[in-house]
């Protein structure tokens, strides 16, 4: 998963609000559990480029 496919996961979650039906949320949760197992990967692989993806989401902020 890219970084791009990440944050748009969050954003998606974050976004889910009363105009959205139960389908949409179930793709904000599925994208969100995407996006759960994608940093569970690289932090096992390399701790460092975690740190480096969450410092890069936390400067979109």
């Amino acid at each position: 998963m890219r970084l791009t496919d990440f944050t748009a996961a969050v954003e998606d979650l974050a976004s889910y609000g009363p105009d959205h039906t139960p389908d949409d949320l179930d793709l904000a949760v599925r994208s969100a559990r995407a996006a759960r197992l994608a940093v569970r990967y690289i932090h096992e692989r390399d701790p460092a480029a975690l740190a480096d993806l969450f410092a890069t989401l936390h400067r979109k902020s």
